[in-house]
């Protein structure tokens, strides 16, 4: 018996920013999951936690075109990415495009 749980293949991984797939049978009418997860060896700084946090409230909910994302700190810092109905990530360019919206974003609510 394998005590390893199975780990999609990221999509996409820009410094130590991962962009996973949900393991969970897709549903395109009502959306896909993905996950946004730091893998970095340091902790995330106390601003950058907080400006993550900021995108949790509802006004920011509509900042990016295609997805919401919801913050979290536990387990492992990172980013559930729900987007729209009937719009998925499908490329390395899509997924780079993604992960560096949610960079920026949390970077200018930190400025």
């Amino acid at each position: 018996m394998s005590t390893s749980s199975a780990i999609p293949d990221p999509l996409y991984t820009l410094n130590d920013w991962t962009l996973l797939p949900s393991l969970e049978s897709s549903n395109p009418e009502k959306g896909n999951h993905y996950y946004l997860v730091w893998v970095g060896e340091h902790m995330l700084s106390p601003r950058f936690i907080a400006a993550a946090e900021s995108l949790n409230r509802e006004e920011n909910k509509v900042i990016f075109a295609g997805f919401h994302v919801t913050f979290h700190l536990e387990p492992t810092p990172g980013f559930v990415v729900k987007t729209r109905p009937n719009w998925e990530i499908r490329s390395e360019t899509q997924a780079r495009t993604a992960l560096e919206q949610i960079i920026w974003e949390i970077n200018r609510q930190i400025n």
